[in-house]
């Protein structure tokens, strides 16, 4: 053990004189006995020390096994005295032996005590790192690393345990382990939500630690659950109502919306759905009249999640009746039968196969029903007893093979005023400019054959001038007036008429072209005065030939009066003119010939000439060099101008007719009349 001597001797020289001084000792520290610790403690040892009449009195202490003592920490018991503690830090987890040291040191000297210090080796438990508090989501379960650490034994042979606070959120925890601890797997209870304490726990088999954490789950919409739906079979028309076993966790049943689909829109028209919020039923709409296979799909959705299932649809066939369809009331006069138009159908049976039957309450006014089918169209007609009026229901029936279909409706026949019924009136023929008489077979049941009307009109009034009827109340008669000379085909029309009603018949009458004969118009007896010839213009017409083409000759019964007839013909009309005998009154007969190609005509008119003769005054004018010969007398008398230069030799040098106011004028060629004698002769 280390020491130093409290005192000594030693000599000082003094004066050249030698002198033995005895010097003082340092501090002495008590003898420390070994010592003994467990692991990861820590060692207090006290001692105490003699000092010395030294303030200076300083303490320190040191280990050899700096591995095992991680530093000494002196301390005084008290404020005062000999006895202090050495408190001994322990390195973690470290065990063995070490030698501490104490050294007390003052002004005279130091003083050292060592002893033995055991540290004691202990089982350390194992050590679990912090664990973040963890969250999941609804029936989501969470893996948790969980790092773990045990200075004494590797961590495979460390065994794990856990445990909840809330095992109505947590289902079990699941550790499984790996080279740095382990992994906890923390099953969570299906649709629960909330928050837990979560503890691992782990031990070496005697010593043990534990974490704790908290485990948050949040809650999550849950799809609603709906049971499987068993194929169904159905007959054709008849739905199915189907009853769906549906929950949801979350949502209550009356919030749920359902729908569904099909594969075939041509048998399931569509789905509805009936909730009262605690039972739902599908009721299954199918096409009318309509069978076969189809998936339908029902679908459950709450506001996040949905859920469908799948089932098949059979519709088996059936027999269906026709589908006759209402028939409206109908109003018909007296005498005129009834055509109702049916609406009927049968998705079995063709229309045409059908069978249709009618029937009347009161047989008095319908006689019988009779129909019309053309394998789409079906009409049914009534038939009305002959001026019958009142009321009847009638009932339409239709059948196939199996059923029966039938409807009725009211049928009112209104009395009337009955038409005039006029016979038919066959076609006609006649000729040309002769007229047509028919005996017309007509009655009527509610007015006398005297109080009829009638009349008649054509297509072609070119042809037909009119129609005239004779009435004596026992026989009518028509007379078709034709237009003169008119040939061709028209339509005739002859109405028969009461107070109410009208009836017609119409007739073709054709008109057979004949010839005709050229006609002479009526002609007044003429008159003229002496020496003046009568011109008149013939009125003479010819249907078939023209004016040009006509051959017209004349004579007079009185040659001693007319000296002669002359004709003109320009195509457009025909003109005689008479010349009459000069100087001669009195009458005759002038009697005229009309040729064309087939007939000849004859007319005549009497002339008549008066008026006493009048003998002719010439009379001569020069005005400006020019000649004017002059002469009055009786109308229409003629005379020759003639010239000469010698009186031997005349030359006619014009005409003169005395005009209707006695007088007549002649004027010679200027230049011409120079050295000429002038005179009038008589023709």
């Amino acid at each position: 053990m280390p020491f130093s001597l409290a005192w000594c001797l030693f000599t000082i020289p003094c004066n050249n004189i030698l002198a033995t001084v005895v010097a003082p000792i340092g501090p002495k520290v008590n003898v420390i006995a070994a010592q003994s610790a467990d692991e990861d403690t820590s060692a207090t040892v006290a001692f105490s020390v003699v000092p010395t009449e030294s303030t200076n009195l300083k303490l320190t202490a040191t280990a050899a096994n700096p591995s095992l003592v991680s530093g000494v920490v002196i301390t005084r018991k008290g404020s005062s005295g000999t006895e202090y503690f050495a408190n001994i830090a322990l390195v973690p987890n470290a065990f063995g032996t070490s030698a501490v040291t104490i050294t007390a040191t003052d002004d005279f000297g130091f003083e050292s005590q060592s002893f033995n210090l055991t540290v004691r080796n202990v089982n350390d438990a194992p050590v679990i790192d912090l664990i973040v508090d963890q969250t999941t989501a609804e029936d989501t379960s969470r893996d948790v690393v969980v790092t773990v650490t045990d200075i004494d034994s590797p961590t495979s042979a460390l065994s794990y345990s856990s445990s909840s606070s809330n095992p109505a959120l947590v289902a079990g925890v699941t550790l499984t382990k790996t080279d740095t601890g382990a992994v906890a797997r923390i099953a969570v209870v299906p649709n629960a939500s909330g928050t837990s304490s979560v503890t691992i726990s782990v031990t070496d088999g005697t010593a043990s630690t534990s974490r704790t954490f908290a485990l948050t789950v949040s809650s999550d919409d849950d799809a609603p659950v709906l049971g499987a739906i068993v194929d169904q079979v159905t007959s054709e028309d008849a739905g199915v109502a189907i009853p769906l076993v549906v929950s949801d966790l979350d949502t209550a049943i009356k919030d749920l919306t359902f729908s569904a689909t099909s594969t075939d829109a041509k048998l399931v028209s569509g789905v509805t759905f009936a909730n009262d919020g605690t039972k739902v039923v599908a009721i299954v709409r199918l096409v009318a009249d309509a069978n076969g296979l189809a998936d339908v799909t029902i679908t459950a959705k709450d506001s996040l999640n949905s859920v469908s299932r799948t089932f098949s649809l059979t519709v088996n066939p059936v027999e269906d009746e026709p589908v006759l369809s209402a028939i409206a009331d109908e109003v018909a006069d007296e005498d005129q039968d009834v055509t109702v138009v049916l609406d009927v159908s049968d998705i079995d049976t063709a229309i045409k196969n059908l069978t249709f039957v009618g029937t009347s309450s009161n047989p008095a006014l319908v006689s019988g029903v009779s129909f019309t089918n053309d394998g789409t169209n079906v009409a049914a007609i009534v038939k009305l007893v002959s001026g019958a009026n009142g009321v009847a229901t009638v009932t339409i029936t239709s059948s196939d093979d199996t059923f029966d279909s039938e409807q009725t409706f009211t049928l009112t026949v209104n009395t009337v005023d009955n038409a005039p019924v006029l016979a038919v009136i066959a076609n006609q023929t006649t000729r040309e400019d002769t007229g047509l008489t028919l005996i017309l077979d007509v009655k009527d049941s509610d007015t006398l054959l005297k109080d009829l009307k009638f009349s008649g009109s054509s297509t072609d009034t070119s042809v037909v001038a009119g129609v005239d009827f004779i009435n004596d109340g026992k026989l009518v008669i028509a007379r078709v007036r034709l237009v003169k000379n008119a040939f061709g085909r028209a339509a005739v029309t002859i109405s028969a008429s009461d107070t109410a009603s009208t009836v017609a018949r119409t007739f073709v009458l054709d008109v057979i072209a004949v010839p005709d004969a050229p006609e002479i118009g009526g002609i007044a007896a003429q008159s003229t005065t002496v020496g003046k010839a009568l011109v008149i213009k013939l009125p003479i017409t010819d249907f078939d030939t023209a004016i040009k083409d006509l051959v017209v000759t004349a004579s007079s019964s009185n040659p001693g009066l007319v000296s002669g007839i002359t004709i003109a013909n320009d195509g457009v009309s025909i003109t005689a003119t008479v010349n009459l005998v000069a100087s001669k009154t009195g009458s005759s007969e002038i009697a005229f010939t009309v040729e064309d190609d087939v007939f000849t005509v004859d007319g005549s008119f009497t002339l008549d000439v008066s008026g006493a003769v009048t003998t002719p005054v010439v009379k001569s004018t020069i005005s400006g060099g020019k000649l004017t010969l002059g002469v009055t007398g009786t109308p229409g008398n003629k005379f020759l101008v003639e010239s000469t230069s010698d009186f031997v030799t005349w030359t006619v040098a014009g005409t003169l007719t005395v005009g209707a106011d006695g007088t007549a004028e002649f004027v010679p060629v200027t230049g011409a009349s120079s050295g000429l004698y002038f005179r009038l002769r008589s023709e």
